[in-house]
């Protein structure tokens, strides 16, 4: 429970669990906000109330923005961009490292479609968190051990959809570096086809979704047997 204050009037608010969660830590007093929320009554006092649904300080909706631009900038100077970097995926795929989280859809999403078309592939999951405290250093480190795999050939980075808020570890510059230094051809597959992220510019595939980028690491096995 909170309210929110102007010079001149107040307006009581709430906030149940299940969006506070997803809203995170609290701002502090003072602090100048966007909420999006359902006006409503509170009967037992009779007391008009905003049920939020979500908070935003206005600072951090600046700030983002401005760190988003500021990576974007760093990486194309840095030619990480640069088409000329991108190397082609192999034709037949024998050891494929998919860098996600372990509870994720992403990664049942491209087990079920490389099962489904090139069977005799073998997938090495590196686990990492894709958003959250923490999210930032467990891709790096994810991505630093896939360069010691001696048989991968194609690495997938990426995750299932998610809010904006959701996808931002992969707008991260140390990520987007760690991924460019993976010594594989790699794929950036991070949320739907709607979403784009930095690690889509630095990988050498950008893939709509994790089932796409499924499809492009490997070829379909029937299509193959027809050429034979």
């Amino acid at each position: 429970y909170f309210t929110l204050r102007d010079a001149k009037s107040q307006m009581r608010c709430c906030m149940w669990k299940q969006q506070a969660l997803k809203a995170g830590r609290p701002p502090v007093d003072g602090t100048e906000v966007y909420v999006l929320g359902t006006p409503g009554m509170w009967e037992e006092k009779g007391e008009f109330r905003l049920t939020a649904t979500a908070i935003i300080p206005t600072s951090a909706v600046g700030a983002q923005q401005q760190e988003l631009e500021r990576v974007k900038a760093a990486l194309e100077r840095d030619g990480l961009f640069d088409l000329t970097r991108k190397r082609s995926l192999p034709a037949f795929a024998r050891c494929i490292a998919v860098v996600t989280s372990l509870d994720g859809a992403a990664l049942r999403d491209v087990t079920i479609v490389v099962r489904r078309r090139w069977p005799c592939c073998r997938l090495v999951v590196v686990g990492a968190r894709v958003q959250g405290d923490g999210a930032e250093a467990e891709l790096v480190r994810a991505l630093g051990l896939v360069n010691r795999l001696a048989d991968v050939e194609v690495c997938i980075v990426g995750r299932g959809g998610g809010a904006r808020e959701d996808l931002a570890v992969f707008n991260s510059e140390a990520v987007c570096r760690a991924l460019a230094a993976v010594r594989v051809p790699t794929i950036s597959a991070v949320g739907h086809e709607t979403d784009v992220s930095l690690t889509d510019f630095v990988a050498d595939l950008r893939a709509a979704t994790p089932s796409a980028a499924a499809e492009a690491a490997v070829p379909d096995l029937r299509d193959v047997e027809r050429q034979v």
